[in-house]
């Protein structure tokens, strides 16, 4: 089966047809255009709320069996390469199940293994002189039994695949924005609102609504003659001081002699 990306984001499918035996790997070949050739290369899977991703090998990736327990699946390609990012429209897969294929193991192929073995501790029970070879090829070991009467018995054991890590998931959506704090207390206005005597009283109007009161105390006034009546009051002792002492005010006092 191949796959051609085109750079509208399109995709053609040459061969969606599984035509292949029942044991047969179903292997997706990858066309990408020139400009796309060093990217990372990646195909994913949407099935239902699952989204699988997995990637090329030198163009090349072999459907594993978790996607080929699926008749139908979407998919789109994946293109990445430092911050460029590049994917397909989705597309329909169509695919002919077929669990045979090298892969995780099954929960059913789990209880086999599992059956295997207590059949072998069944056998090892049943004897007093057994041997027990292990033969490892590849990713098979075979067990071979053999018990005092020269009987053998073989079981392979097949090694399952590690799986590839998943896709990163979603960075989750912001959090709502928080609720607005009380209103804060300010001054709306200063005004003089009466005087008596030295004292002006002042009323300060919040931005609440309540008002509050001061008040200020002023200085009395000190009061000055003007340098016109100083110089006059001046005057007038001066003049007086010299009729004192005058030669007239001497002949009066002297009239006036005790």
């Amino acid at each position: 089966m191949k796959i051609i990306v085109k750079e509208n984001r399109e995709l053609t499918i040459i061969n969606n047809q599984n035509t292949q035996n029942e044991n047969d790997i179903e292997t997706i070949e990858l066309t990408v255009p020139e400009r796309y050739k060093d990217f990372v290369k990646k195909i994913v899977f949407i099935i239902g709320d699952t989204v699988i991703a997995r990637t090329f090998e030198n163009n090349q990736y072999i459907i594993d069996r978790d996607i080929l327990q699926y008749e139908f699946v979407q998919f789109y390609i994946w293109l990445t390469k430092d911050s460029q990012d590049f994917r397909s429209k989705i597309k329909q897969l169509g695919i002919n199940p077929n669990k045979s294929v090298n892969g995780e193991v099954t929960p059913a192929e789990q209880t086999e293994m599992e059956r295997v073995i207590a059949t072998l501790e069944s056998e090892i029970a049943k004897v007093d002189n057994i041997d027990i070879d292990v033969n490892k090829v590849g990713n098979t070991a075979t067990v071979t039994i053999t018990d005092k009467d020269g009987n053998e018995k073989s079981v392979n054991i097949l090694d399952g695949q590690n799986g590839q890590n998943g896709q990163d998931g979603k960075d989750g959506k912001d959090g709502q924005q928080g609720e607005t704090g009380p209103a804060g207390k300010g001054i709306a206005s200063i005004s003089k609102t009466s005087t008596s005597g030295l004292v002006d009283t002042y009323t300060i109007t919040y931005t609440t609504g309540n008002p509050t009161t001061y008040t200020v105390t002023n200085g009395a006034k000190r009061r000055y003659r003007s340098s016109r009546k100083r110089w006059e009051r001046w005057t007038k002792w001066y003049k007086w001081t010299r009729w004192i002492y005058s030669s007239k005010a001497e002949l009066i006092i002297g009239q006036h002699q005790i």
